[in-house]
Order: structure tokens, then C-alpha cells, then sequence
């Protein structure tokens, strides 16, 4: 009797975010608190632009990875499939470089600190 082969798996990613942190509770300026807030506001909107643009590099790659073709040995499997991944994310580290030029790291978003221009 034959067996079907089950398959299972999925791709998985940690994302981390890091932000500056300002003790703006010393600070007795209240349009230094609104600046800031606005600041903060901004640049976590430009960094969810690259958080999303992670998930979907996670989701490409697991869709690749489902369509691979059988393969002669596990080696050469390994070998397709780290090549194709590479190669999504790749893609997805240029539109990043893409992203952070066209927002001008966020500055079109309004992600300018405080006092800068």
C-alpha cells in the first residue's frame, strides 16, 4: 500500500521595531511634548511601511516555497529553495532602499524630527 506524503510547514518572521526615546516629561514646553508626539506618530507610519513590506516578503516565500517542483535528492530542494528566497528577499530589500528614497526616510511622511527641515 502506498502512503500519501503530507507536507506541512510555514514561514515565520520576528519583526522588531526601535524608536528613539526622549523623557519629554522633563521637559516643561508643552509644543516640545506635540512635536514630539507628532514626530513619533510619523516615523512609526514610515516604519510600518517596511514592517508590511516584510510580511509580505514572509508570504511571497512561503507561497515559492509550496509551488517548488519535486526535486531528485533533498539537496537539491534545499539548494532551489534558499536560492528562490534569496531572491524575494532581495527584491523586497531593494523596495526598502526604494521606499526609504522616495520618503526621504520618512520626511514626506512628516517623520522630521523637531527643529529639522
Amino acid at each position: 500500500m502506498i502512503k500519501p506524503l503530507i507536507m506541512s510547514g510555514a514561514v515565520s518572521a520576528s519583526i522588531v521595531q526601535l524608536f528613539p526615546q526622549w523623557d519629554v516629561d522633563r521637559i516643561e514646553a508643552p509644543i516640545l511634548h506635540t512635536l514630539w508626539d507628532k514626530y513619533m506618530t510619523n516615523l512609526k507610519t514610515h516604519e510600518n511601511g517596511h514592517t508590511e513590506n516584510a510580511k509580505n516578503a514572509g508570504i511571497e516565500i512561503e507561497k515559492a516555497l509550496w509551488e517548488m517542483p519535486t526535486m531528485s535528492t533533498c539537496e537539491a530542494l534545499a539548494t532551489a529553495a534558499n536560492n528562490k528566497a534569496n531572491q524575494i528577499i532581495k527584491q523586497h530589500n531593494d523596495w526598502d532602499t526604494q521606499y526609504d528614497i522616495d520618503t526621504k526616510h520618512g520626511a514626506t511622511q512628516g517623520a522630521i524630527f523637531p527643529g529639522q527641515s
